[in-house]
């Protein structure tokens, strides 16, 4: 097969961001559009965790898809470095997953042996050794499992960065540019048009997110919304600041400035916003792992909400569309999309260049009978 010369991306979050880059410096001709500014969709909303553990309740192509996708992050962050003088900040402090009764103390127990037996770094610490490690932790906290290697990075920066990397291998990036429809030649899409301008490319990569359902009236992409409600709050002054990313008792937690970011909500809604329920739900949470939390300056609270393409088997679209030459898919990341678009920026990139097969367990045909 011989590889496309040209390729347009449509979508400017962390996936197509990320894909552009990973295109442009390996020498390609390669267009994004964004509808609105780079990041300003599920992106912009994420925390930014970056996590996996082989035990993760996942379908096993998901897990295919996530297992080498910290390495990912590390050869990305190597990359971007020798690029740009002033690129994102990767936080690697590790993971605790805590327990705050003897229930939650035998899930996250069994956790870490699975995740250890399958070849994951790990190790249960006790009450004293986990308060030791983070003493932001209250005492309802009895103990938990610590995983070196996971962290966090801003994904809004990230995905900017990736953007000015990208252009700077000649990449062409064009914000304020919604695709009106895909070019047709046949069944083959040779492009999309925006406005008043056209553009063609040999291969077309619809990366929009949610957005990516309505590219074109004849696709068929099975994208739903799972609404994500997030809150940052400010640690008083007294307070130990918070050193690692944290989960436990449904929430999860990273440091953010002289506060604490937390998150998430997973609702089956359209609209983006946040709820009494749902700040309410990250609040409880919250003051349960760190009540200092508790005499945070609610005038410096900071609520925000967000929508992740979600498929109805958590796995991504990634690959050939199967019925229409020329055209590729790259969304529906759900709540992984920072964690897994270095990885699935590579294997689309190989795929497009140099023809690699891309697995079938990620490609839309499976949801065309």
């Amino acid at each position: 097969m011989t590889p496309p010369t040209s390729t347009l991306i449509i979508g400017g979050g962390i996936v197509g961001a990320a894909l552009c880059y990973e295109l442009a410096r390996r020498g390609a001709d390669v267009t994004l559009l964004e509808a609105r500014q780079i990041a300003a969709g599920a992106t912009g909303a994420a925390i930014g965790t970056l996590s996996y553990a082989p035990s993760s309740q996942m379908p096993a192509a998901w897990h295919r898809l996530a297992a080498p996708s910290l390495a990912a992050h590390r050869a990305l962050a190597a990359h971007l470095s020798a690029v740009l003088d002033d690129g994102p900040t990767w936080q690697w402090p590790g993971r605790l997953s805590v327990a705050t009764d003897n229930q939650s103390e035998k899930y996250v127990r069994e956790r870490l042996r699975e995740d250890v037996a399958a070849g994951d770094a790990g190790e249960w610490l006790d009450k004293q050794a986990i308060h030791a490690r983070e003493p932001a932790l209250g005492g309802r906290v009895q103990g938990g499992s610590f995983k070196p290697g996971q962290g966090w990075v801003d994904g809004a920066a990230l995905t900017r960065a990736l953007v000015a990397a990208a252009t700077r291998y000649g990449a062409v990036v064009h914000e304020a540019h919604p695709v009106d429809t895909l070019l047709w030649q046949g069944s083959r899409v040779v492009g999309a048009t925006a406005g008043r301008a056209t553009f063609r490319a040999a291969a077309t990569v619809i990366a929009a997110g949610l957005g990516s359902a309505t590219i074109d009236e004849t696709l068929s992409a099975p994208l739903h919304a799972v609404r994500g409600q997030a809150l940052y709050l400010p640690l008083p002054n007294d307070a130990p600041a918070l050193r690692h990313f944290v989960s436990g008792v449904g929430i999860y937690m990273v440091p953010e400035g002289n506060g604490v970011s937390m998150g998430s909500t997973h609702e089956h809604v359209a609209q983006r916003g946040n709820t009494a329920a749902g700040i309410a739900k990250l609040l409880s949470n919250g003051l349960t792992l760190i009540p200092a939390l508790g005499k945070a300056d609610w005038s410096q609270a900071r609520p925000w909400s967000g929508l992740r393409p979600a498929t109805p088997d958590k796995i991504p679209l990634i690959g050939p569309d199967p019925d229409h030459a020329g055209l590729w898919w790259a969304t529906g990341h759900f709540r992984s999309g920072i964690l897994l678009a270095p990885r699935t920026a590579t294997l689309l990139a190989n795929a497009i260049l140099d023809g690699d097969a891309v697995d079938e367990a990620w490609s839309v045909g499976r949801f065309r009978g």
